[in-house]
């Protein structure tokens, strides 16, 4: 089970996230589980729910089920925005540099 973890875990994210949007937006659309290995050679040779890619293959994007609308893009990247968004600008202060030329 252990060589599994990340196959499993991608496909639980895919499905947590497919309810997320489906609840936050009121739209159900199928969310491809993607599983990154970057700099491997990879050869998909069985169909698969999930989608493997070494980063830069990801022509199986255009391939799927449906094409999102421009006006579901926007709405669901606005509930991601609203969600990912909600920490206050000052935990991000910048630090002080010091000068070594005066």
């Amino acid at each position: 089970m252990g060589r599994n973890k990340p196959i499993d875990q991608s496909i639980r994210q895919a499905k947590w996230l497919q309810k997320w949007i489906e609840n936050s937006t009121g739209d159900s659309h199928y969310v491809t589980p993607v599983l990154a290995i970057p700099g491997w050679y990879i050869k998909q040779t069985k169909s698969s729910e999930l989608r493997i890619s070494n980063g830069k293959n990801f022509d199986f994007l255009s391939k799927g089920n449906s094409v999102l609308t421009e006006k579901q893009i926007g709405i669901i990247s606005f509930q991601i925005e609203k969600m990912c968004r909600n920490v206050k600008p000052k935990a991000y202060k910048k630090k002080e540099t010091t000068n070594f030329n005066n």
